[in-house]
């Protein structure tokens, strides 16, 4: 099941909900995402203000994860959910 709720349209800000996997989008852009084995997992900010803003409204920014690190948990837990 796919479903697609969006946030605020004039920002464009919204969530993608994949089975039971939350990607949560500015833009066109992934920043965080959510799922019952890894809980949220916010990127740091590498994109300008109002991503941020964005991104605070989430999670603190002290708990945002290094971009790479976000990446990497994010491939993970998409290749564990295609095996099943």
């Amino acid at each position: 099941m796919v479903s697609i709720k969006y946030l605020n349209k004039k920002s464009r800000q919204s969530i993608i909900r994949v089975l039971s996997l939350d990607l949560y989008f500015e833009d066109e852009t992934l920043v965080a995402f959510n799922h019952p084995t890894t809980g949220l997992v916010v990127s740091q900010n590498k994109w300008g203000k109002k991503t941020e803003k964005f991104l605070c409204s989430l999670l603190s920014t002290e708990k945002h994860t290094d971009h790479n690190a976000f990446r990497k948990t994010l491939n993970q837990l998409l290749n564990t959910m295609r095996e099943e």
